[in-house]
């Protein structure tokens, strides 16, 4: 474990003054800072969407009763299409099941 913390101290130039750092450390310093906002900034965003959708939800849920069994019926019966299509395109016609 020593070993890799010191690797990882040259890699990113831990304990040098700045003057002296390579473009190698300043380049593996903006790569982590770039990783870790990527990742705040996805799972702020994701969260963001699934609060507007659950939002719409339960406002839908509670003022628009069949509207919403409509909207799960619809999308099951979709679903349900999609998948029949996609055995008979596989298996069948492209000859998945006939081998």
């Amino acid at each position: 474990m020593n070993a890799f913390w010191n690797s990882i101290q040259s890699v990113l130039g831990l304990g040098i003054e700045t003057k002296e750092l390579t473009f190698l450390n300043i380049a593996a310093r903006g790569l982590i800072v770039f990783v870790a906002t990527l990742i705040m900034v996805v799972m702020e965003s994701m969260g963001l969407v699934s609060l507007l959708m659950g939002l719409f939800f339960s406002l839908a849920t509670d003022r628009l009763y069949d509207l919403e069994h409509g909207v799960r019926l619809a999308i099951g019966t979709l679903s349900t299409a999609f998948g029949v299509w996609m055995v008979v395109e596989i298996g069948f016609i492209q000859g998945l099941f006939l081998a």
